[in-house]
């Protein structure tokens, strides 16, 4: 368009002025032009000199006009053509968001005027945007739940115009209400995708799956409710079950009907729950499945005497750094206590939780925040630390505050190894939570150094087997989602696994994939890993999905409501 390659001043100003002024069109105009070609020309034209926050200016000022023309008959294919590309270029939320919230209008106006071409072009719009959108919780969204259970799904391929769109990011099938692998979903009952979360990210653990559907809990009230959780899970023909009962049953007293939790504590608390009712039938295998075992050694530095403390706990809470201040705004907070500064600037802070295994510091350690790796994190937990100045330790020998060295080590590791990220840090100014956004890599095989006592060391190994992802900015709020891996082999040590992978977000089940999962976690900065489980590589070959015999009596119950689901699907 412009030989010398530039645009800027008066030329900038014209394409915008231009821009605006064609999605303002009259009516009459808008029906003798390609409307839409013109327009996508023209937003080309700024992504091609890098006008991009310009653009995005143009999207929110026009955004509502082209809305408010989708309920012009005249106008509404032009406008829905516009808006489609928008949504599809525009990474953030709030463009989508505005379209939704008009939906629930423009599908009773088409009752009255009909137009099926412009019904199917808004069905696939918002197919795509929930694709593009996974942290985007539609529990309350009558409307896309519609769409996302009972009409058939489009060629995503073509409607984002990628060639490798599957292997970068979600794909629906959820024609006819199909499920995908047998899949099924959990609807969300208000603020309960912190249960939903925790239900599929346990179910996924297979052998912990096994021993549930196969053992007799009748008098042990959380475990039943779980075995029948599970057993719709795995047998029922919906697309998504209801989790009511076991959440009026399982939820801790403390936590606030209808409000937002935090899903490790819930998980934390649920596995102690289901131990000690496990406790009555003379069995372990919870403990052994989820159990880590830890050692704390003190070494006081003038007499030399250790002390030495052992633990047990569901998972580990590890702190993370939280980005340099000076770059990342969303981090800032002057009431935060940086404990431990890295070599690199980035910081440590006191891990808040009460189940914490992290002693009130972090080592040193040399990463670099453009390849910070979940990794790294793990060793520096275990790593040495000084104890020295305001944070000395109280020997019992020298009754005195002195300097002394600590350190942790695993004296035992579970069969599936769970990591809490601690991502929230206390602001004592607001007496609330904050966030930590920082960005790490979540590998796909993890190096775990156990020491059992009196034995030879250990290097264990385990494979990534899911990911709980938390979107929002605060403990209680947000939304949870799970990221799960179908591990084809237990005893690979391959990162590359042509493994298969789904997206569970409360009733909506889609395939996904390792890479979707980093791209989402990237480009959205509310969307962080919280709760990542692992699963220990074994030395001989086991299924990961092994071979289960449910009880006679839940294969009944499972009949039943089968029956029941055809009927409803026959009203």
């Amino acid at each position: 368009m412009y030989t010398d390659g530039r645009l800027t001043g008066d030329r900038l100003v014209a394409i915008i002025k231009c821009l605006i002024d064609l999605i303002d069109a009259p009516i009459e105009f808008s029906q003798h032009i390609s409307y839409e070609t013109w327009i996508a020309g023209f937003c080309m034209t700024l992504i091609t000199f890098n006008h991009h926050e310009l653009l995005l200016k143009v999207i929110d000022e026009t955004t509502s006009l082209l809305i408010d023309y989708l309920f012009l008959t005249r106008t509404a294919d032009n406008a829905c053509q516009i808006l489609f590309w928008f949504v599809r270029y525009d990474k953030r939320l709030q463009t989508f968001r505005s379209v939704v919230d008009h939906l629930a209008n423009l599908f009773e106006k088409l009752k009255t005027i009909p137009n099926e071409e412009l019904k199917t072009k808004l069905i696939e719009l918002c197919q795509m945007g929930i694709v593009l959108h996974p942290e985007y919780d539609i529990s309350n969204e009558s409307i896309l739940k519609q769409i996302i259970h009972s009409v058939p799904q489009p060629d995503l391929n073509i409607l984002l115009n990628h060639k490798n769109f599957h292997s970068r990011l979600h794909s629906l099938n959820m024609e006819n209400d199909q499920k995908i692998k047998n899949r099924v979903g959990i609807s969300n009952l208000g603020n309960t995708c912190y249960v939903n979360s925790v239900l599929q990210a346990l179910y996924q653990c297979g052998l912990f799956r096994k021993y549930v559907l196969e053992q007799r809990f009748d008098e042990r009230v959380v475990l039943r409710e779980l075995q029948l959780i599970f057993a719709e899970l795995n047998l029922s023909k919906r697309a998504y079950i209801n989790a009511v009962n076991f959440v009026r049953i399982a939820r801790p007293t403390w936590f606030t009907v209808h409000e937002q939790q935090d899903c490790a504590e819930f998980l934390g608390y649920l596995l102690d729950t289901m131990k000690n009712e496990e406790k009555a039938l003379s069995s372990n295998e919870i403990h052994r499945l989820f159990t880590i075992q830890t050692c704390q050694r003190n070494r006081c530095q003038r007499c030399s005497i250790e002390s030495y403390r052992e633990e047990s706990s569901n998972y580990l809470f590890l702190p993370i750094p939280s980005s340099d201040r000076s770059q990342d705004n969303y981090n800032y907070n002057q009431s935060a206590t940086p404990i431990s500064v890295m070599k690199n600037g980035l910081k440590f802070y006191t891990a808040s939780n009460g189940n914490s295994l992290t002693s009130s510091t972090l080592p040193l350690c040399d990463t670099a925040m453009n390849s910070l790796n979940l990794q790294t994190v793990f060793d520096c937990y275990f790593q040495k630390e000084e104890l020295e100045n305001e944070n000395q330790y109280r020997c019992e020998h020298c009754r005195s505050l002195q300097n002394a060295e600590r350190s942790i080590v695993l004296q035992t590791t579970p069969e599936y190894l769970i990591l809490s990220l601690n991502r929230f840090e206390y602001d004592k100014q607001t007496n609330i939570f904050r966030k930590v956004f920082t960005k790490m890599n979540y590998p796909k095989l993890l190096n775990v150094h156990v020491y059992p006592p009196g034995a030879i060391p250990l290097l264990t190994k385990y494979n990534l087997l899911l990911i709980i992802v938390h979107t929002g900015y605060t403990l209680h709020g947000g939304h949870y989602y799970v990221y799960a891996r179908d591990i084809k082999s237990s005893i690979s040590e391959s990162e590359e696994q042509n493994d298969e992978w789904f997206l569970l977000n409360d009733d909506l089940v889609t395939s996904s994939s390792y890479e979707a999962m980093m791209e989402n976690c990237a480009q959205y900065t509310s969307a962080t890993p919280y709760v990542l489980f692992y699963k220990r590589i074994g030395q001989q070959q086991t299924e990961e999905t092994p071979q289960i015999h449910v009880r006679e009596s839940l294969i009944r119950q499972m009949r039943e409501d089968d029956s029941n689901y055809e009927r409803e699907i026959e009203k």
